[in-house]
């Protein structure tokens, strides 16, 4: 350090070729005299605080509504008016998959029946007092019983009443499950069900699907982000 150095700056000496440096202390910091600063002088600082804060609480509230939205999504419900059959044997979960395309969801009921190499289902009319269903991306699960076991299923039948302001409807899949023996069931489809969009159908005979279909990546991929 060279005599002409004072307390703004370092006069520096060297007599060798080597990296060199300064070091000058930071300002300190006076807690007394920030916290007995007007904040009304310069109220930026305690704006934005608020404001973050602000955006931060009404974050948490729309996901906490979100997660009691999806939480009740998620539940498997009886539909209504049907008396459930005790027979596990008699019992389907059925679990609908809609598309993630633009505007796949449906305002429009959708009913289907299950055909079985013994019996067949009466219609099942998919419907919930509680919650919105068939929106685009969600995946809807239904509890319903036959009269008598269907035994091994071979396809169904699904369509609507292309009822409401958006009825058509862009199904991916459609998994049923027998509660007594563990069975389940694919029926893919990936098709429109609307007047127009595709072949304008809204009533199809979907088949069950072979192990080869199931495990492409594609059908994989939307079973597994639908969840």
């Amino acid at each position: 350090v060279g005599p002409m150095s004072n307390i703004t700056h370092i006069h520096c000496q060297c007599d060798h070729l080597t990296k060199f440096a300064g070091f000058v202390p930071p300002n300190p910091l006076n807690i007394r005299e920030a916290f007995s600063a007007n904040i009304l002088e310069n109220p930026t600082g305690l704006i934005l605080v608020l404001a973050v804060f602000t955006f931060y609480v009404m974050g948490v509230i729309w996901a906490r509504k979100a997660d009691r939205r999806d939480i009740a999504k998620a539940g498997v419900r009886l539909l209504p008016g049907h008396k459930l059959n005790p027979r596990k044997d008699c019992q389907y979960l059925i679990t609908v998959y809609t598309g993630f395309r633009g505007n796949a969801g449906t305002t429009a009921e959708i009913t289907l029946v299950l055909y079985g190499i013994q019996h067949e289902s009466g219609p099942f009319t998919l419907r919930d007092e509680h919650r919105i269903l068939f929106e685009q991306g969600s995946v809807d699960s239904f509890l319903v019983s036959t009269e008598q076991p269907l035994g091994v299923l071979t396809h169904m039948r699904v369509w609507h009443n292309n009822a409401g302001y958006s009825p058509s409807w862009y199904l991916s899949q459609i998994v049923v499950a027998n509660r007594e023996t563990k069975v389940t069931t694919y029926f893919l489809s990936n098709r429109w069900f609307a007047i127009d969009e595709g072949d304008g159908k809204i009533d199809r005979i979907i088949p069950t699907s072979v192990e080869k279909d199931i495990t492409k990546f594609h059908n994989l991929f939307l079973a597994k982000s639908s969840r």
